[in-house]
């Protein structure tokens, strides 16, 4: 019989209140769409690492751009990574000449796509550089690049 007149058709409170509970059915079905969404993301980037999915041609943009970056940044052991062997100053030379170089006529910046007409052959690569100092914008330099292939990285020579 049910307790109070409230109740439906002779349920007791308890009863009614189990039946009216949320289940967790629904918020489990939601993370598991959670895991398996995740999992189709980051399965394909740990089988095919960002860099095995990058072309030739774009590697040696991101290391003449990483050089330069590092030139700007005055980071002599990140600048070592991105420069050949045989054209790497003395990190007291780097310093002096990078900083005085930036001091005068701000860092270098070079405007999205303008490393271009990359051509490589085999261990050598080369492409062509626009840039331009931060405070003489209208002074615009084209400058031809090579780069070489070494310990499986391309790096400004």
């Amino acid at each position: 019989m049910a307790d109070s007149p409230d109740d439906d058709m002779g349920q007791s409170s308890d009863e009614l209140d189990r039946r009216d509970a949320p289940t967790r059915g629904p918020i489990i079905a939601a993370l598991a769409v959670v895991v398996v969404l995740i999992g189709l993301i980051l399965i394909p980037q740990w089988l095919h690492p960002f860099a095995s999915r990058v072309s030739d041609e774009d590697s040696v943009r991101m290391a003449v751009n990483n050089h330069y970056t590092a030139q700007n940044a005055l980071n002599y052991d990140t600048f070592t990574r991105w420069t050949c062997a045989a054209k790497l100053p003395p990190r007291d030379e780097f310093l002096t000449r990078a900083t005085a170089s930036r001091d005068v006529n701000g860092p270098i910046v070079i405007p999205p796509g303008k490393i271009a007409d990359v051509a490589i052959n085999g261990d050598r690569a080369s492409a062509t550089v626009s840039w331009h100092y931060g405070k003489k914008t209208d002074a615009v330099t084209t400058t031809a690049t090579t780069l070489v292939r070494q310990d499986n990285q391309w790096k400004v020579c």
